[in-house]
């Protein structure tokens, strides 16, 4: 069989596009991606894998070796999204087994690989559906499981520095015909904040053990970023909540609730809305 040296550099760059695609938009304060909207992020590593497997399709390559290796870029693709979540990487675009996208770009990787599948000798119907869904259940296994498992709260709070729009805190009432106490587009406060209190461990719980804690003392706050989703969190001493419907439990607190007071009081005085 003839290799194709051109086709296997373009294979090989459309993989590593894919692959760094894919670590940026799981670790954005890692590199600065402002010339991209992360709106448009998630449809061009979809794009990306789609395009490879359509570009893996040779005609020098028998329905055997087409099929292997669609599922290897199948496998690779759901490998690393679950690798990336594990080293507390969260898509700031949505890429997650979540995710609408990835179900609509892995149902359409299962039809291809169906199609080439069904071509080789003694296809078996009930096989390939079995396996299908046999690793469909460990995907949405994985993803409960992640969800669920003790994070740092430093993970789930979505903060870019470098598409970072503004910071909003209330620590008590919020003034009459105003969003927050105190609002700027200073990223100095939203830094100090994030470091300090994404230290702490925490695990999901149900909303209604997170409804216990409402008459505790709570501070909520809003990171905007220029073109990622923002982020909005209400908290008390044990319990959080970050929209849109996701509540937490500290493990290793309780969050230090003068430190919060003395925060702040801080910068209320310097950005009072």
């Amino acid at each position: 069989m003839k290799i194709n040296k051109l086709s296997i550099v373009i294979e090989t760059c459309i993989l590593l596009c894919l692959t760094i695609f894919l670590i940026f938009d799981s670790f954005p304060n890692a590199t600065n991606l402002q010339f991209i909207s992360f709106g448009v992020t998630k449809w061009i590593i979809c794009g990306l894998f789609l395009s490879s497997i359509i570009f893996f399709q040779k005609d020098d390559l028998n329905e055997v070796q087409s099929l292997k290796l669609l599922i290897c870029l199948t496998l690779y693709f759901i490998c690393l999204i679950g690798l990336l979540s594990l080293l507390g990487g969260q898509s700031s675009s949505g890429i997650t087994f979540g995710n609408f996208e990835f179900w609509l770009v892995f149902i359409l990787s299962i039809i291809e690989i169906w199609r080439y599948y069904k071509k080789t000798e003694k296809p078996s119907s009930l096989k390939f559906f079995l396996v299908t869904a046999l690793f469909t259940l460990i995907i949405i296994s994985f993803q409960f499981w992640n969800d669920h498992r003790e994070r740092n709260l430093a993970e789930l709070i979505r903060f870019n520095p470098h598409d970072f729009a503004y910071i909003g805190f209330t620590m008590n009432k919020i003034p009459e015909n105003k969003t927050f106490e105190w609002i700027t587009e200073k990223v100095k406060p939203a830094n100090e904040l994030i470091e300090t209190i994404g230290m702490y461990r925490v695990i999901r719980i149900t909303e209604k053990e997170y409804n216990k804690a409402l008459s505790e003392e709570k501070f909520e706050f809003t990171i905007s970023h220029k073109t990622m989703p923002e982020s909005i969190v209400f908290g008390t001493r044990n319990y959080l909540h970050i929209l849109p419907g996701n509540y937490y439990k500290v493990l290793n607190g309780p969050i230090k609730m003068e430190w919060i007071r003395s925060y702040s009081e801080k910068y209320r005085k310097q950005y009072q809305e």
